[in-house]
């Protein structure tokens, strides 16, 4: 499911629309983490700048969430550091 919010976030994006992806928790985006760092974030360097793809990602994460095991993860960090992603806490 996350893979696909993904794809066509970013097919919204780069047809004129500012999507807003909602991923159930932090946890989850390494199920989105290809379209994401790998497809999100560089379509607009690898069209030259002719194609932007501006996706809001939204996900609740850290302790405050309250849910069992992996759902608390803090995955800020890897994407951080993945070009043309901008993170905000």
């Amino acid at each position: 499911a996350e893979s696909g919010i993904g794809g066509l976030a970013l097919g919204l994006a780069v047809t004129g629309f500012r999507p807003v992806m909602e991923i159930q928790f932090l946890g989850f985006v390494y199920e989105v983490f290809d379209e994401v760092a790998g497809q999100i974030a560089r379509t607009r360097f690898r069209s030259g700048g002719t194609k932007p793809a501006p996706v809001t990602i939204r996900t609740p994460f850290g302790g405050g969430v309250h849910t069992p095991e992996l759902h608390a993860d803090n995955l800020e960090g890897i994407l951080a550091q993945s070009p043309g992603l901008k993170v905000v806490i």
